[in-house]
């Protein structure tokens, strides 16, 4: 089991929870991803691929939330 502090687990959980369309817990955790300063420089390479699926994240989000009224 990974530790959900460790940078990496955080990102690759946060990708999963979007690929089964948990979108809010997504956007957390990966936002979580954002605010740790741990990371490794290949991890850290990893922040403009974060901020895109957040991005989109945010559109998903938006856009479902005009359906739910």
């Amino acid at each position: 089991r990974a530790d959900p502090l460790m940078p990496e687990a955080r990102r690759l959980l946060g990708i999963c929870q979007t690929a089964v369309g948990r979108f809010l817990q997504a956007r957390e955790t990966l936002l979580a991803w954002n605010r740790l300063d741990s990371r490794s420089p290949g991890e850290d390479s990893e922040r403009p691929s974060v901020e895109r699926l957040l991005q989109g994240l945010e559109t998903i989000i938006k856009e479902l939330a005009k359906h739910r009224e």
